[in-house]
């Protein structure tokens, strides 16, 4: 070791420039290597993880199948704390009838209710009339909102004009009709419709909803938004439908109604859907999302493939043949990557910084021969010299190896980690002492030849002063 280090300080004292351009050969390979692996990979990763130009997916309920709502709470808090945090708004339609089944009338109060209340076959309106009635109800919602300078009379005259246009067309049993179902459930007419978000562990509601609600000025004075803290506890509050149909069927006193045979208090007397908007913390576990249907996420960006191959895994695992993802045209399995191929190209690039290394250091070799060939004459052996200049690279080239992966590691965190997202995810201690060793062994290999025929060959053609044949 001592001879060793005489040699390499030799070196410093009559080759410092080659000493120098030696260093950075090595260090510099050592960073190159590291960012050509994580390069590869993040290239390969961004292809597994390409993003289709989609942020609102769907997932539809199967035939014959219903989607209950103590299910889709469970399903979503089992999904990655990072997808759903970057879930901006959940939307599920829950079926009305389960609201109307509970609620506690007489026979004689629903059948005035029927008479006064009497739901529309909208099916079976011809196309001119619901063009004539959608345009009656775009007036009186330009007059609500202030779009428009209408009177309170003739914004009633609008309204009692709609009604009169639909008056031939009203069902005379509307009970179920209002809030889903025929009684042979063969025709979904309504739904609740539920919007949220899950963050932190626990669901929140929508702000996307909330700034609709402002910005369309369906806040009225006194009206306020569900506070976080409700929301994730499930309190019985609501916003309230603006149908008068339904508020017929529903309301218990000025500011209360009935769902699920309990009390919810009015926040928001208007709303923005003829149906109640309760927290979906607040709604029975077996209330449900019909056949055909949706559930739907909105993401703050685009979906990623790993995201949806979770999201429908877990679906399947949870809620067996319930949910049908649509198919996004996501990368097949042969765009992914396999970690041989990266680690072959690591080693290729291994090998050619070694070799261009081992060119240095034989051009060194060549402008040392004469005193090296003296070490001959002396009593070294050819063993011992190519131990020693072997000791000599290793002694150099590991320090400084190392040294070039800790800049590298600097560079990942606060420079390649912004443009490649990818690269820190390509490494853990298993590919750092990898990558080391394939480096040492290919030094190794290829500094031995080198080393081992100019001591025996090259060296001796000096001192004897005759040149190889």
């Amino acid at each position: 070791m001592k001879q060793i280090i005489r040699s390499l300080r030799g070196l410093w004292r009559t080759e410092r420039l080659l000493f120098c351009i030696m260093t950075v050969c090595i260090f510099s390979s050592a960073l190159l290597m590291q960012f050509s692996y994580g390069l590869y990979q993040n290239y390969h990763v961004t292809l597994l993880e390409s993003e289709d130009d989609l942020k609102q997916i769907s997932a539809s309920v199967a035939d014959g199948q219903k989607l209950r709502v103590g299910d889709v709470r469970d399903y979503i808090q089992a999904l990655p704390p990072e997808l759903t945090g970057d879930v901006i708004n959940f939307f599920l339609p829950v079926y009305f009838g389960c609201a109307a089944d509970h609620i506690d009338r007489t026979d004689e109060e629903w059948e005035a209710l029927r008479r006064e209340y009497a739901d529309l076959l909208h099916d079976e309106i011809p196309e001119e009339i619901m063009q004539k009635e959608s345009a009656l109800y775009d007036q009186i919602m330009d007059a609500e909102q202030g779009k428009s300078d209408l009177s309170e009379d003739e914004i009633e005259r609008l309204r009692q004009a709609r009604l009169d246009l639909l008056a031939p067309y009203r069902e005379k049993d509307i009970q179920h009709h209002i809030y889903g179902y025929y009684e042979e459930e063969d025709r979904f007419l309504g739904s609740i419709g539920l919007r949220f978000t899950y963050r932190n562990g626990d669901f929140a509601p929508s702000d996307i909803y909330q700034d609709n609600m402002e910005k369309n000025h369906w806040m009225q004075d006194g009206d306020r938004f569900f506070t976080k803290e409700e929301y994730a506890t499930g309190a019985h509050i609501v916003y309230n439908s603006h149908s008068e149909e339904l508020n017929a069927y529903l309301r218990l006193d000025e500011n209360h109604i009935s769902l699920w045979g309990e009390s919810y208090e009015v926040i928001v007397k208007k709303g923005g859907d003829p149906a109640p908007d309760p927290p979906v913390t607040a709604v029975p576990a077996d209330c449900y999302t019909p056949a055909g249907d949706h559930f739907g996420f909105e993401f703050d960006r685009n979906i990623q493939k790993s995201e949806y191959d979770t999201m429908r895994s877990l679906a399947e695992e949870m809620m067996p043949g319930v949910l049908v993802f649509p198919e996004l045209p996501f990368p097949d399995n042969d765009s992914m990557y396999l970690s041989r191929n990266i680690m072959l190209i690591s080693a290729l690039i291994a090998v050619l910084s070694v070799l261009n290394f081992v060119m240095l250091y034989h051009f060194i070799l060549q402008r040392r021969s004469r005193s090296l060939a003296i070490f001959r004459m002396t009593g070294c052996t050819a063993f011992k010299a190519v131990r020693m200049y072997l000791g000599e690279c290793f002694l150099l080239g590991i320090p400084v190896y190392l040294l070039g992966l800790a800049a590298f590691l600097l560079l990942l965190k606060y420079a390649f980690g912004s443009i490649f997202p990818y690269m820190a995810g390509a490494f853990s201690i298993r590919v750092y002492a990898a990558i080391f060793g394939l480096y040492l062994l290919t030094m190794l290999v290829m500094l031995t030849v080198m080393v081992t025929h100019h001591v025996r060959q090259k060296i001796l053609s000096e001192f004897y002063g005759r040149e190889d044949s």
